[in-house]
């Protein structure tokens, strides 16, 4: 990959020299119904579409940066991608060579002023079929956006064949359960955690709720972190976690027994009263400060 390429990628835009735009062919046409003159302005406008999600708008990014980039070292713009292109596109997800301009350990987008970091890469590895499979799926989206938006002449992506179920899903599923010893070892180095001062009691607190939650719930890192405490609720003598998932879609989520103590537990801890009210915005995980500020649990999480 070209290094101004990667150089050029700036906060959570897809910046294009409008010159080179044009170059492209990417001046509107007739019809045209958004007001984007370039493939960045039209990927943006689709990408605006997920603002309520903000884990939607980060992974629609993501797989449209890096098609993007792909399609730019061809020397094409969006609307002059053909069927060809896409299955190579298809292809190159399996493995992304030349895999030195490509590929790289996961590295911040940008150093701690503000620049762009010269060691970030767009992928970390060949992506499984699974991913291949989702990728595909967010760029046919893109592009029944913009055909239908008058921005491209159509979807090419509409002529491909499906791909099969890949065959790893199965094993992928059961490969995300814990065994019995590994769950057990896990929590007796929790209890460890409790042993010293008041920050290390305090840590050991807020990580076995993390830990407890996550586990009896089944909920996603995201919707627990951004939860608050009166979206747990009881309802006809049972409680319920009401829950907001992917795409705003709410759910409500079973509390057994086990998960209200450990609730209770953990607020306690924080001097909160055992259990929540109505009016209760404490978020669902606090920071160990006591200031009750949203934490954030990273996908690698370090307890």
């Amino acid at each position: 990959m070209k290094g101004n390429m990667i150089s050029g990628i700036v906060g959570n835009s897809l910046p294009l020299a409008p010159d080179f735009a044009l170059s492209l062919g990417t001046a509107p046409v007739d019809g045209q119904l958004i007001s984007a003159t370039n493939d960045v302005d039209a990927i943006k406008e689709w990408i605006s579409r997920y603002a309520h999600s903000p884990n939607t708008v980060a992974a629609a990014r993501k797989d449209a940066e890096r098609f993007y980039l792909w399609i730019t070292e061809r020397g094409l713009p969006l609307r002059a991608v053909r069927k060809s292109d896409c299955e190579d596109y298809r292809e190159f997800l399996r493995d992304p060579q030349p895999a030195e301009h490509w590929c790289g350990p996961s590295k911040p987008r940008h150093m701690k002023d503000g620049s762009n970091n010269p060691e970030w890469r767009p992928f970390v590895g060949p992506l499984k079929d699974s991913s291949i499979r989702q990728t595909c799926t967010q760029i046919f989206g893109l592009y029944e956006f913009l055909c239908n938006a008058g921005y491209v002449p159509g979807n090419p992506w509409r002529l491909l064949g499906k791909l099969p179920p890949p065959e790893e899903e199965q094993e992928d599923f059961f490969e995300r359960f814990l065994e019995r010893d590994a769950l057990d070892a896990l929590r007796r180095y929790i209890e460890t955690m409790q042993d010293g001062n008041k920050i290390d009691k305090k840590h050991y607190d807020r990580v076995r709720w993390i830990f407890s939650a996550l586990y009896l719930s089944g909920v996603r890192r995201s919707e627990f972190v951004n939860a608050k405490m009166n979206s747990i609720r009881r309802v006809k003598g049972k409680w319920w976690w009401k829950v907001k998932g992917k795409g705003g879609v709410t759910g409500n989520v079973p509390v057994n027994e086990e998960m209200m103590a450990e609730l209770m537990s953990y607020r306690t801890s924080l001097g909160l009263a055992p259990l929540p009210s109505p009016d209760d915005e404490t978020p669902m995980v606090s920071d160990v400060s006591g200031n009750f500020a949203p934490s954030q649990l990273p996908r690698s999480t370090n307890w």
